[in-house]
């Protein structure tokens, strides 16, 4: 071996050697308790959850370990109850050679909602690239979809996420793939009366509605499909359930704003009881007859699911245009076209043409 090589290897060992000791020497010496204040007062910054962070500790060489987190979600209303979500274990690390690249990657992992969650995000300046797993979460634990269907549920979900937004139109742009199975997720529990509001109708009395109902075990199977993701625009691809129960289809999109709540919802589910359900359970032939608003001529029952993702709306039907791939009725949006047409240029409304035209009275077989 040179001199040359020995005196190179020597610097090289005692950059490293300094680089070890400021990293212990800060690790020992750094005010966690005070970060844990820190990371509190961040999350919690948007003002739509109370933020409680239980301990913070440091990972080797960048990163931080958080472990009992609680987001208690303030009620939008007087009466509501207040979201939770809980999160056992947080790992989060920071790429160091991607520090120097300008683009930090952050790689993360998740033990909540039941299961656990891993991937990793990166930010350059165009855009936002976020790629994550999830596995074995609690179907009644994601968050939003309780309070949105608000039926007992039960079984595990798995699914994969790829998502790139643009950093100046953010989710109207976003382009992206996701992937979600469930392979024994199942409705109601045969305990828990539940009072559907989709049902009541002003002026007419529906006891489903009214009273409520007590809704069994329904299972759906094998359950999941794809969403895919374009410009801004999340529609479900294949989306279907298979059971000795029944079979159900869900068809539409989501069109993705920030924040995400306020996305909006255009999407049909299909559903169909099985014989045998019917047999063994005669409480679903009375739950069927209340939904008959929603009957379809191939014998499925509609829901149309529509508005913003904070407050969804389900209502029977027996058709939507989604099922069409059209965002509404032909007839309908024409004749909103042409009034939007006509109050760009100046125009009146369109009306039909009167009786009276050119000064000309027409009778009455005209």
């Amino acid at each position: 071996m040179s001199r040359r090589l020995i005196k190179i290897l020597r610097y090289v060992g005692y950059g490293v050697f300094a680089l070890v000791v400021t990293l212990v020497s800060t690790y020992l010496a750094f005010p966690f308790g005070r970060l844990k204040d820190t990371v509190a007062q961040a999350l919690s910054q948007d003002g739509r959850y109370d933020v409680t962070v239980g301990s913070v500790s440091g990972l080797f060489p960048l990163g931080l370990a958080l472990d009992d987190i609680r987001l208690v979600g303030r009620p939008e209303r007087p009466g509501d109850k207040p979201g939770k979500l809980v999160v056992d274990k947080a790992e989060i690390r920071i790429g160091v050679f991607s520090l120097l690249k300008g683009s930090p990657k952050i790689a993360f992992s998740l033990d909540a909602f039941k299961g656990h969650i891993e991937g990793s995000t990166t930010k350059s300046d165009k855009e936002r690239s976020l790629a994550f797993s999830f596995r074995d979460v609690a179907f009644a634990h994601l968050p939003g979809i309780a309070k949105a269907i608000d039926l007992p549920m039960a079984g595990r979900v798995s699914g994969d996420v790829s998502l790139t937004i643009p950093k100046r139109d953010g989710l109207r742009k976003a382009e992206g793939h996701l992937r979600i199975s469930c392979s024994d997720c199942s409705f109601g529990d045969g305990k828990h009366k539940i009072k559907p509001k989709f049902m009541a109708r002003p002026g007419k009395y529906n006891p489903v509605a009214e009273q409520g109902v007590t809704l069994p075990k329904i299972r759906l199977g094998k359950f999941g499909g794809d969403i895919e993701i374009k410009k801004g625009r999340a529609e479900f691809k294949d989306f279907e359930a298979l059971s000795p129960d029944g079979e159900a289809q869900l068809l539409g999109y989501v069109l993705l704003r920030d924040p995400l709540a306020f996305s909006s919802v255009q999407a049909l589910f299909k559903f169909r009881f099985s014989d045998e359900l019917k047999k063994k359970k005669p409480k679903i032939v009375g739950i069927e007859a209340s939904m008959a608003r929603g009957k379809r001529r191939d014998g499925m029952l509609g829901m149309c699911i529509s508005r913003r993702l904070k407050r969804l709306r389900f209502r029977p039907c027996k058709s939507s245009p989604v099922e069409f791939g059209r965002r509404g009725s032909g007839r309908n949006r024409d004749r909103r076209r042409r009034d939007l047409r006509n109050r760009r240029k100046g125009g009146h409304r369109w009306r039909p043409p009167s009786r009276r035209s050119h000064g000309v009275v027409k009778g009455p077989g005209y």
